[in-house]
């Protein structure tokens, strides 16, 4: 919602960079950014710009469709977003742009891209 004039923006994937009509789970960072798990994917809201951008993961270096289905996303105090898919759960390093995924075995992470 815009606070000033009360007004609303409809976002939708033929007017946007949402991946998917469905959204199943949001959350947001220490800078207003809205990180949105879809069905497609992670995309990002950037309520400065008002727009939503995609973070664009190849399958491929073991990933599936399957991991690209969002189920949970979450950032962490240290601004870090959580991803959890069909196929386990990935960390997004925001201020990289890598994913990994956690190793709980070792200090060592396996980078996706």
């Amino acid at each position: 919602m815009n606070p000033s004039d009360r007004s609303f923006k409809t976002f939708n994937t033929g007017n946007s960079g949402l991946l998917s009509k469905f959204v199943g789970s949001m959350s947001k960072d220490a800078a207003g950014n809205v990180y949105l798990g879809t069905s497609a994917g992670l995309a990002i809201f950037n309520p400065d710009t008002d727009s939503i951008s995609t973070l664009n993961v190849t399958i491929g270096h073991n990933l599936t469709p399957a991991d690209l289905n969002i189920n949970q996303v979450f950032v962490d105090s240290r601004g870090l977003v959580w991803i959890a898919t069909g196929n386990g759960l990935v960390v997004y390093y925001p201020h990289n742009g890598k994913i990994y995924e956690p190793n709980p075995d070792s200090s060592a992470s396996q980078r996706f891209n």
